[in-house]
């Protein structure tokens, strides 16, 4: 993580403290489905166009083609296409290694035949490589039937999803400018911190009421009754490791544990999952 000046300010001024974990990794309903999970949770409809509306959330592949990884891919793609979601979105860190792209985006294939709306947004391995054009992400997202969302949204009758961008690499993310004849607002970024880090203390109006995260993979090395051992890469430690999280002025962030792992290849006590969600 460098220049990030953002994400160093909002933690000098406390911005974290704004928000209150509501529900961690024991306190929601899960359902196994071989070597993933669906965490399914249930938030209020802010339009009446939105009630109904389903979301299926996954983060953090790191796929770099193993059979292990197949069966995780096509475990979550089972669980989305059961549930039957009105939109997919992932959060970004599609890649395990920089040598083998095209291998990295054939494991979205698994999702191909969900006939939802399919959108991505960059994480900070896809923000932290700034030799990899723009256009290349884009283009390949596309390939597999998802629109890649950095600081701009996509729109329709019943939701407005605003796709933030990773503050990796010297990138910069921007709050997004509601108009106020949008519908549902959910914002999808791939770090917890990008999100605090847009809530800025000068702006009193809410940022969505929903928004969806992943990066820190649960810790992947969680103990019984304690939680992770550590959490990477986040200025607040453990304190956004996983769970649905409260904003004092009522946004709802969840952060998932996601699919993959980088770095440290094993998961103890911390499941690989898709997240199920359903307006009401």
């Amino acid at each position: 993580m460098i220049y990030e000046p953002e994400i160093y300010t909002a933690r000098f001024h406390g911005m974290a403290e704004r928000w209150e974990r509501i529900s961690g990794y024991s306190g929601c309903r899960v359902r196994r489905h071989g070597p993933v999970s669906g965490v399914y949770y249930q938030f209020p409809a802010v339009t009446p166009l939105s009630k109904g509306v389903r979301l299926a959330f996954f983060s953090d592949l790191h796929y770099t083609g193993t059979q292990e990884e197949q069966l995780n891919v096509l475990a979550a793609a089972e669980l989305a296409a059961e549930f039957r979601p009105d939109y997919l979105l992932f959060g970004g860190d599609i890649a395990g290694h920089s040598v083998d792209l095209e291998t990295s985006f054939s494991g979205l294939s698994y999702f191909h035949k969900l006939n939802c709306v399919k959108l991505a947004v960059p994480g900070n391995w896809e923000s932290g490589k700034p030799w990899v054009p723009a256009d290349f992400w884009k283009n390949h997202f596309h390939r597999y039937g998802f629109q890649y969302l950095v600081n701009n949204m996509y729109m329709d009758q019943r939701c407005a999803i605003y796709g933030l961008g990773d503050f990796s690499g010297g990138n910069r993310a921007r709050r997004p400018e509601w108009s106020p004849d949008v519908p549902q607002r959910i914002i999808l970024t791939h770090r917890p911190d990008n999100a605090v880090a847009i809530d800025s203390w000068r702006r009193p109006d809410p940022l969505a009421p929903l928004i969806f995260c992943g990066h820190l993979h649960g810790g992947q090395i969680r103990l019984p009754w304690i939680g992770p051992i550590y959490s990477k890469s986040s200025f607040y430690g453990r304190m956004f490791d996983y769970g649905v999280y409260r904003h004092n002025r009522g946004d709802h962030m969840v952060i998932s544990c996601g699919m993959g792992e980088l770095s440290c290849p094993i998961r103890f006590c911390c499941r690989r999952e898709i997240v199920l969600v359903e307006l009401q």
